[in-house]
Protein backbone atom coordinates (compact mmCIF):
# COMPACT_ATOMS: atom_id res chain seq x y z
CA UNK A 1 0.00 0.00 0.00
CA UNK A 2 1.20 3.41 -0.46
CA UNK A 3 1.85 5.88 2.36
CA UNK A 4 0.89 9.20 0.01
CA UNK A 5 -2.98 9.09 1.16
CA UNK A 6 -2.05 8.59 4.75
CA UNK A 7 0.77 11.54 5.00
CA UNK A 8 -1.41 13.62 2.97
CA UNK A 9 -4.85 13.23 5.55
CA UNK A 10 -2.20 14.11 8.17
CA UNK A 11 -1.02 16.94 6.66
CA UNK A 12 -4.28 18.42 5.22
CA UNK A 13 -5.67 17.81 8.93
CA UNK A 14 -2.71 19.53 10.89
CA UNK A 15 -3.30 22.12 8.46
CA UNK A 16 -6.61 22.29 9.16
CA UNK A 17 -6.15 22.65 13.00
CA UNK A 18 -3.28 25.40 12.70
CA UNK A 19 -5.75 27.17 10.57
CA UNK A 20 -8.34 26.79 13.45
CA UNK A 21 -6.37 28.00 16.14
CA UNK A 22 -4.95 30.92 14.42
CA UNK A 23 -8.79 32.33 13.60
CA UNK A 24 -9.97 31.13 16.99
CA UNK A 25 -6.51 33.11 19.17
CA UNK A 26 -6.62 36.53 16.47
CA UNK A 27 -10.73 36.76 17.51
CA UNK A 28 -10.55 35.96 21.17
CA UNK A 29 -10.76 39.55 22.69
CA UNK A 30 -7.69 40.72 24.88
CA UNK A 31 -9.40 40.48 28.33
CA UNK A 32 -10.33 37.44 29.49
CA UNK A 33 -12.85 38.73 32.10
CA UNK A 34 -12.98 35.39 34.40
CA UNK A 35 -12.08 35.59 37.97
CA UNK A 36 -9.05 33.78 37.95
CA UNK A 37 -6.91 34.97 40.95
CA UNK A 38 -3.86 34.16 39.61
CA UNK A 39 -0.82 35.42 40.55
CA UNK A 40 0.61 34.92 37.36
CA UNK A 41 -2.23 36.57 35.28
CA UNK A 42 -2.42 39.73 33.96
CA UNK A 43 -5.74 39.78 33.37
CA UNK A 44 -8.68 41.62 34.73
CA UNK A 45 -9.35 39.14 37.59
CA UNK A 46 -6.00 38.06 38.12
CA UNK A 47 -3.63 39.04 41.30
CA UNK A 48 -0.16 39.90 39.52
CA UNK A 49 -0.59 43.59 40.51
CA UNK A 50 -1.17 42.64 43.66
CA UNK A 51 1.86 40.51 44.17
CA UNK A 52 4.10 42.69 42.53
CA UNK A 53 2.96 45.53 44.86
CA UNK A 54 3.78 42.88 48.18
CA UNK A 55 6.91 42.12 46.88
CA UNK A 56 8.08 45.57 47.18
CA UNK A 57 6.12 45.91 50.48
CA UNK A 58 8.99 44.94 52.62
CA UNK A 59 12.28 45.97 51.08
CA UNK A 60 14.32 44.61 53.67
CA UNK A 61 12.60 41.38 54.13
CA UNK A 62 11.82 38.31 51.60
CA UNK A 63 8.90 37.33 49.50
CA UNK A 64 8.79 33.76 48.53
CA UNK A 65 5.63 32.23 46.48
CA UNK A 66 5.22 28.52 47.25
CA UNK A 67 4.53 26.15 44.77
CA UNK A 68 5.89 23.05 45.21
CA UNK A 69 4.51 21.81 48.85
CA UNK A 70 1.26 21.96 51.20
CA UNK A 71 2.45 24.65 54.38
CA UNK A 72 2.67 21.36 56.78
CA UNK A 73 5.32 20.69 54.66
CA UNK A 74 6.61 24.04 54.46
CA UNK A 75 6.73 24.50 57.80
CA UNK A 76 9.21 21.54 58.46
CA UNK A 77 11.22 22.94 56.00
CA UNK A 78 11.59 26.61 57.27
CA UNK A 79 12.33 28.17 60.88
CA UNK A 80 9.55 30.91 61.64
CA UNK A 81 10.16 31.41 65.23
CA UNK A 82 11.15 34.59 64.91
CA UNK A 83 7.42 35.52 64.33
CA UNK A 84 8.15 37.69 61.29
CA UNK A 85 6.26 36.35 58.74
CA UNK A 86 3.24 36.83 57.06
CA UNK A 87 1.50 33.89 55.58
CA UNK A 88 -1.02 34.84 52.57
CA UNK A 89 -3.44 33.34 51.07
CA UNK A 90 -5.78 34.59 47.76
CA UNK A 91 -8.11 32.64 45.64
CA UNK A 92 -11.22 30.76 45.22
CA UNK A 93 -10.78 29.06 47.90
CA UNK A 94 -8.47 28.00 50.89
CA UNK A 95 -7.92 23.91 51.30
CA UNK A 96 -5.98 23.11 54.66
CA UNK A 97 -6.15 19.58 55.85
CA UNK A 98 -5.31 18.64 59.64
CA UNK A 99 -1.77 18.98 58.85
CA UNK A 100 -1.74 22.28 57.94
CA UNK A 101 -4.11 23.16 60.46
CA UNK A 102 -1.92 21.90 63.22
CA UNK A 103 0.94 23.84 61.64
CA UNK A 104 -0.57 27.40 61.16
CA UNK A 105 -1.61 26.76 64.67
CA UNK A 106 2.44 26.98 65.58
CA UNK A 107 2.72 29.49 63.11
CA UNK A 108 0.90 31.96 64.85
CA UNK A 109 1.94 30.75 68.18
CA UNK A 110 5.42 31.47 67.43
CA UNK A 111 3.93 35.62 66.56
CA UNK A 112 3.68 35.12 63.13
CA UNK A 113 0.28 36.12 60.76
CA UNK A 114 -1.93 34.78 58.28
CA UNK A 115 -3.88 36.70 55.83
CA UNK A 116 -6.92 35.20 54.12
CA UNK A 117 -9.25 36.03 50.89
CA UNK A 118 -11.06 33.67 49.59
CA UNK A 119 -14.61 33.24 48.30
CA UNK A 120 -15.32 30.73 50.85
CA UNK A 121 -14.62 30.33 54.24
CA UNK A 122 -11.45 27.99 55.24
CA UNK A 123 -14.10 26.47 57.28
CA UNK A 124 -11.17 23.80 58.76
CA UNK A 125 -8.85 26.39 59.83
CA UNK A 126 -11.34 28.74 61.31
CA UNK A 127 -13.54 26.70 63.38
CA UNK A 128 -10.37 25.13 65.08
CA UNK A 129 -8.53 29.09 66.02
CA UNK A 130 -11.81 30.50 66.48
CA UNK A 131 -14.19 28.92 69.55
CA UNK A 132 -14.90 31.58 71.95
CA UNK A 133 -17.09 35.00 72.04
CA UNK A 134 -20.82 35.31 72.85
CA UNK A 135 -22.31 35.01 69.76
CA UNK A 136 -22.63 31.39 69.74
CA UNK A 137 -23.30 31.26 66.06
CA UNK A 138 -20.66 29.74 63.59
CA UNK A 139 -19.03 31.99 61.29
CA UNK A 140 -19.97 32.03 57.80
CA UNK A 141 -20.48 34.74 54.28
CA UNK A 142 -23.66 35.90 52.98
CA UNK A 143 -23.95 38.16 49.75
CA UNK A 144 -25.00 41.65 48.98
CA UNK A 145 -26.02 41.19 45.27
CA UNK A 146 -25.54 44.55 42.82
CA UNK A 147 -22.87 46.18 40.83
CA UNK A 148 -21.75 48.33 43.54
CA UNK A 149 -20.69 47.46 46.42
CA UNK A 150 -19.19 50.66 48.89
CA UNK A 151 -16.30 49.28 51.33
CA UNK A 152 -14.28 51.38 54.41
CA UNK A 153 -12.70 50.62 57.54
CA UNK A 154 -13.62 51.13 61.08
CA UNK A 155 -10.30 52.49 62.00
CA UNK A 156 -10.53 56.08 61.72
CA UNK A 157 -6.28 56.02 60.43
CA UNK A 158 -7.71 54.24 57.10
CA UNK A 159 -11.21 54.89 56.78
CA UNK A 160 -12.26 57.19 53.45
CA UNK A 161 -14.57 59.80 53.86
CA UNK A 162 -17.49 58.64 51.41
CA UNK A 163 -16.13 55.16 50.96
CA UNK A 164 -14.16 52.53 48.54
CA UNK A 165 -16.72 52.15 45.96
CA UNK A 166 -16.26 48.95 44.06
CA UNK A 167 -17.94 48.24 40.57
CA UNK A 168 -17.95 44.78 39.23
CA UNK A 169 -16.98 44.92 35.06
CA UNK A 170 -17.65 42.04 32.67
CA UNK A 171 -16.34 43.50 29.36
CA UNK A 172 -17.73 46.97 28.79
CA UNK A 173 -20.25 47.45 31.23
CA UNK A 174 -20.88 46.58 35.03
CA UNK A 175 -22.72 43.91 35.74
CA UNK A 176 -24.59 42.34 39.10
CA UNK A 177 -22.23 40.79 41.46
CA UNK A 178 -22.55 38.54 44.92
CA UNK A 179 -20.00 40.61 47.40
CA UNK A 180 -19.30 38.73 49.93
CA UNK A 181 -19.70 39.68 53.50
CA UNK A 182 -19.80 38.09 56.80
CA UNK A 183 -23.31 36.99 57.93
CA UNK A 184 -24.66 39.56 59.69
CA UNK A 185 -25.68 37.64 62.85
CA UNK A 186 -22.15 36.13 63.06
CA UNK A 187 -21.55 39.50 64.57
CA UNK A 188 -22.34 40.91 67.95
CA UNK A 189 -21.01 43.39 71.04
CA UNK A 190 -18.91 40.57 72.22
CA UNK A 191 -16.97 38.56 69.65
CA UNK A 192 -14.49 37.44 71.91
CA UNK A 193 -10.83 37.30 70.04
CA UNK A 194 -12.46 38.18 66.71
CA UNK A 195 -12.03 42.00 66.13
CA UNK A 196 -13.91 43.67 63.08
CA UNK A 197 -11.65 45.81 60.76
CA UNK A 198 -13.72 46.69 57.76
CA UNK A 199 -17.12 46.72 56.16
CA UNK A 200 -18.96 47.40 53.24
CA UNK A 201 -22.40 48.58 52.78
CA UNK A 202 -23.82 49.76 56.01
CA UNK A 203 -22.51 47.66 58.50
CA UNK A 204 -21.91 44.52 57.02
CA UNK A 205 -18.21 42.87 58.03
CA UNK A 206 -15.96 41.88 55.21
CA UNK A 207 -12.46 42.49 56.93
CA UNK A 208 -11.46 41.00 60.49
CA UNK A 209 -8.85 39.53 62.57
CA UNK A 210 -9.28 36.55 64.71
CA UNK A 211 -6.14 36.45 67.55
CA UNK A 212 -5.21 33.31 68.32
CA UNK A 213 -3.61 32.40 71.85
CA UNK A 214 -2.45 36.29 72.01
CA UNK A 215 0.15 35.74 70.00
CA UNK A 216 -0.48 35.58 66.19
CA UNK A 217 -3.25 36.84 64.30
CA UNK A 218 -5.46 35.45 61.05
CA UNK A 219 -6.59 38.01 58.80
CA UNK A 220 -10.04 37.70 56.83
CA UNK A 221 -10.87 38.90 53.85
CA UNK A 222 -13.70 37.93 52.20
CA UNK A 223 -14.14 39.38 49.14
CA UNK A 224 -10.58 38.64 46.86
CA UNK A 225 -12.46 39.95 43.97
CA UNK A 226 -11.25 43.71 45.27
CA UNK A 227 -7.61 43.13 44.93
CA UNK A 228 -7.67 41.88 41.44
CA UNK A 229 -5.70 43.77 38.69
CA UNK A 230 -8.45 45.55 37.23
CA UNK A 231 -9.02 47.41 40.29
CA UNK A 232 -6.01 47.50 41.17
CA UNK A 233 -4.84 50.16 38.79
CA UNK A 234 -7.18 52.63 40.09
CA UNK A 235 -4.98 54.92 42.67
CA UNK A 236 -7.91 54.69 45.27
CA UNK A 237 -8.64 51.00 44.94
CA UNK A 238 -4.44 50.67 45.65
CA UNK A 239 -4.64 52.42 48.98
CA UNK A 240 -7.59 50.22 49.60
CA UNK A 241 -4.93 47.63 49.24
CA UNK A 242 -2.42 49.00 51.10
CA UNK A 243 -4.67 49.81 54.03
CA UNK A 244 -5.96 46.45 54.21
CA UNK A 245 -2.57 45.03 54.35
CA UNK A 246 -0.67 47.57 56.49
CA UNK A 247 -2.44 45.47 59.47
CA UNK A 248 0.29 42.47 58.71
CA UNK A 249 3.51 43.68 60.77
CA UNK A 250 6.07 40.81 59.50
CA UNK A 251 9.25 41.70 57.30
CA UNK A 252 8.73 38.79 55.35
CA UNK A 253 5.89 37.30 53.14
CA UNK A 254 4.93 33.90 52.18
CA UNK A 255 2.16 33.78 48.94
CA UNK A 256 1.03 30.17 48.77
CA UNK A 257 -0.47 28.77 45.90
CA UNK A 258 -0.80 25.36 46.97
CA UNK A 259 -3.44 25.89 49.63
CA UNK A 260 -5.88 27.01 46.57
CA UNK A 261 -5.88 23.57 45.01
CA UNK A 262 -7.70 20.37 46.33
CA UNK A 263 -4.98 17.56 45.94
CA UNK A 264 -3.95 14.63 48.06
CA UNK A 265 -0.06 14.93 49.42
CA UNK A 266 0.75 12.18 46.86
CA UNK A 267 -0.91 13.69 43.91
CA UNK A 268 0.57 17.43 43.51
CA UNK A 269 -0.41 19.29 40.32
CA UNK A 270 2.77 21.01 40.47
CA UNK A 271 4.50 18.28 39.83
CA UNK A 272 3.18 16.85 36.80
CA UNK A 273 5.10 17.02 33.88
CA UNK A 274 2.57 18.50 31.98
CA UNK A 275 1.43 21.37 34.47
CA UNK A 276 3.74 23.93 32.70
CA UNK A 277 2.39 22.69 29.73
CA UNK A 278 -1.03 23.43 30.70
CA UNK A 279 -0.32 26.66 31.77
CA UNK A 280 0.75 28.27 28.59
CA UNK A 281 -1.63 28.97 26.21
CA UNK A 282 0.33 28.15 22.87
CA UNK A 283 2.15 25.14 24.29
CA UNK A 284 -1.60 23.88 25.48
CA UNK A 285 -2.46 24.39 22.03
CA UNK A 286 0.29 22.56 20.32
CA UNK A 287 -0.33 19.44 22.77
CA UNK A 288 -3.55 19.49 21.98
CA UNK A 289 -2.93 19.76 18.06
CA UNK A 290 -0.30 16.70 18.74
CA UNK A 291 -2.99 14.61 20.17
CA UNK A 292 -5.21 15.13 17.12
CA UNK A 293 -2.63 14.64 14.52
CA UNK A 294 -1.90 11.25 16.00
CA UNK A 295 -5.31 10.84 16.56
CA UNK A 296 -6.07 11.43 12.63
CA UNK A 297 -2.82 9.33 11.88
CA UNK A 298 -4.24 6.48 13.64
CA UNK A 299 -7.48 6.61 12.12
CA UNK A 300 -6.09 6.68 8.08
CA UNK A 301 -3.45 3.76 9.09
CA UNK A 302 -6.02 1.80 10.75
CA UNK A 303 -7.76 1.62 7.33
CA UNK A 304 -7.94 -1.80 5.32
CA UNK A 305 -4.69 -2.36 3.67
CA UNK A 306 -4.33 -3.36 0.10
CA UNK A 307 -1.92 -6.32 -0.99
CA UNK A 308 0.22 -4.81 -3.48
CA UNK A 309 -0.68 -6.40 -7.00
CA UNK A 310 2.48 -7.74 -8.83
CA UNK A 311 3.12 -6.91 -11.93
CA UNK A 312 2.69 -10.32 -14.55
CA UNK A 313 4.72 -9.97 -17.79
CA UNK A 314 3.26 -10.95 -21.20
CA UNK A 315 3.57 -14.16 -21.98
CA UNK A 316 6.03 -14.55 -25.06
CA UNK A 317 5.82 -16.85 -27.45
Amino acid sequence: MKSTPVVLGVLVGGLALILLYYFYTSNRPKYQWVPTLRHDSEQPYGTSFLKKMLQTYRPDGEFTINQRMPFHKLAEKEDFSNGQTDLVVIGQSAFFDNADVEAIKKFLRDGNNVFISTLSLPRELIDSVYTDGDCALQLSYDDDPGELVRANFYNDTFKKAGSYEFRYRFLTEDVSYSWNRVAGPAICDDMGSMTALGYQGYDHVNFFRINFEGKGNIFVHTEPIMFTNYFMVQPDKVDYASAVFSYLPGRNIIWDEVSKLPFSKSDNPYESPLYYIMQQPALKYAWWMLLVGGLLYIIFASKRRQRVIPVIEAKTN
